[in-house]
């Protein structure tokens, strides 16, 4: 706050001027003896004349959660965060990779993903949810090939919670709710949950056929910085396989394809 009414050669006694409160009050603000509410923070931009990301950041600063993007890949201003996925997604060919909104709403993938379903599913999903969350709870996804399904599905579900829980994101309770209503979901899943050392990577188990049994290390990083929390928030994920004898290689995916494919 300090910083931009600087850079703008605002006094404390103009500033509180343009946004109504007193300049005893913004001199309280600037030396964290007091906290702005939602509103006045908007104000505060407002007077500044704020981008929408410096708007979030400013947001973020007063601790606010700030307000949430739209993960419009097609709009003209995210081209180059579209284009950066897509290369990052190429290059972590040949393991299956996929980018995905915070309730899990897949945007784009990669070849070694297309082989996955292929490998595991036997067909892309058609009656499948494009939802990385349902990717792995639903029969016509990977839930049935998954050895360590409970314990994933526990981790996930508190994953899910607390991403509705902070963002107040209705489009994350709303997945949460669906995916509370597949069968087989333990009864104590948050406490299960709370006990599973999931972080940004974790082991994953499938049963192929011929009793091929595939194994990944899941990993997930977060699109984006806190510089950048304008932009819509992200996760790519990647699974690596272990045993990269009995994974295709590079050659072995080209032609696939898929509308989500980069």
């Amino acid at each position: 706050m300090r910083f931009w009414r600087n850079t703008f050669s605002l006094s404390q006694e103009a500033l509180s001027l343009e946004v109504g409160v007193s300049a005893r009050h913004i001199s309280f603000l600037e030396t964290g003896r007091s906290s702005p509410g939602k509103s006045l923070v908007f104000q505060l931009a407002q007077a500044f004349d704020l981008s929408s990301r410096d708007t979030s950041n400013l947001l973020a600063a007063a601790g606010f959660f700030p307000d949430r993007t739209e993960s419009d890949l097609s709009a003209p201003e995210q081209r180059w965060l579209r284009k950066s996925a897509a290369l990052r997604l190429r290059d972590l060919e040949p393991a299956p990779a996929w980018l995905a909104d915070p309730s899990g709403r897949i945007l784009m993938v990669n070849r070694g993903w297309i082989y996955l379903h292929l490998a595991h599913v036997h067909l892309l999903g058609e009656d499948l949810p494009n939802n990385a969350y349902h990717m792995y709870f639903s029969s016509l996804g990977l839930r049935n090939r998954l050895l360590n399904w409970e314990e994933l599905a526990c981790a996930l579900l508190v994953n899910l919670q607390q991403e509705a829980l902070l963002t107040e994101d209705p489009q994350a309770q709303q997945v949460l709710d669906q995916l509370l209503e597949y069968s087989d979901i333990p009864q104590d899943w948050a406490q299960r949950g709370a006990r599973v050392p999931y972080s940004h990577s974790f082991k994953l188990r499938m049963q192929r056929d011929h009793d091929i049994t595939d194994t990944f290390i899941a990993i997930n990083n977060t699109v984006g910085a806190t510089p950048y929390v304008a932009q819509p928030r992200l996760l790519l994920s990647a699974l690596h396989p272990l045993d990269t004898g009995q994974w295709p290689g590079l050659e072995q995916l080209e032609g696939l394809e898929h509308p989500l494919l980069y």
